[in-house]
């Protein structure tokens, strides 16, 4: 049983604390580095509560009741420690915000759930592992941030051009295919739709990108392109797809 007078037992809970703190300031870190809303505090205080939920989880079932038959009386060590699996998911999603065309925040709030892990592991004293997983994804996240950088993304739109002739619409079918500077584009689909009454053309090309980075910035660059080579065309409207 442990005694409340036990000083073995308090520096036992703030080592692992300790490590706790040292492995949420070091995810925390990266995360202030790259501008990031939950940073190094927030890290931190996640893994030293799942930490110290953890141990408590442990420590609870030693505990010494004072009242008859408290002796008798069994807990359950893994009922905190599933708590804050699933608790640490409500943090996580409020770091999650749509901002136009892009989502961000999915990195930050799977950082929280990681410091949570590594606090737990700190609380059933495997710091050896914990701070081995810390170093780890720090590395991991420092390679990806740099891959993400060098690689080309799919971003697939539709553009619905409406011009007066077909040929229009196949010379701007050849266009978007093109060479540009600052993108690749190829064309999935072409569907053109002639209304003789208004004599107009309407294109719908469903096109995919391939830029550094997921948005839309090069999509609206390829529409005033249009416009500048094409002066006949009526309307260019954008939508993003997926």
């Amino acid at each position: 049983m442990y005694e409340l007078q036990d000083w073995g037992l308090y520096f036992e809970i703030l080592k692992r604390l300790l490590f706790a703190a040292i492995c949420g300031v070091m995810i925390g870190w990266e995360r202030d580095l790259h501008g990031r809303s939950a940073g190094l505090r927030t890290h931190m205080l996640v893994a030293l509560g799942s930490a110290m939920f953890t141990f408590l989880s442990l420590l609870i079932p030693s505990c010494a009741l004072p009242f008859p038959g408290a002796e008798n009386l069994r807990g359950d060590v893994g009922r905190i420690a599933a708590q804050i699996v699933s608790g640490i998911g409500f943090l996580g999603a409020g770091t999650i915000v749509k901002e136009g065309f892009t989502i961000k925040g999915l990195t930050t709030a799977a950082c929280l759930w990681f410091s949570a892990a590594v606090g737990m592991a700190c609380g059933v004293n495997q710091i050896m592992i914990a701070l081995t997983m810390t170093g780890g994804e720090l590395i991991l996240v420092f390679i990806g941030k740099w891959y993400e950088k060098k690689m080309n993304r799919i971003f697939p739109f539709q553009l619905n051009i409406i011009g007066e002739s077909s040929e229009d619409m196949h010379e701007i079918y050849k266009f978007i295919k093109g060479d540009h500077q600052y993108a690749h584009f190829s064309v999935a689909t072409l569907n053109i739709t002639v209304n003789h009454e208004a004599k107009l053309v309407t294109g719908d090309f469903y096109v995919e990108g391939r830029f550094h980075e997921s948005n839309a910035e090069h999509a609206f660059k390829l529409i005033q392109d249009i416009n500048e080579h094409y002066p006949k065309i009526r309307l260019v409207s954008f939508k993003r797809n997926g």
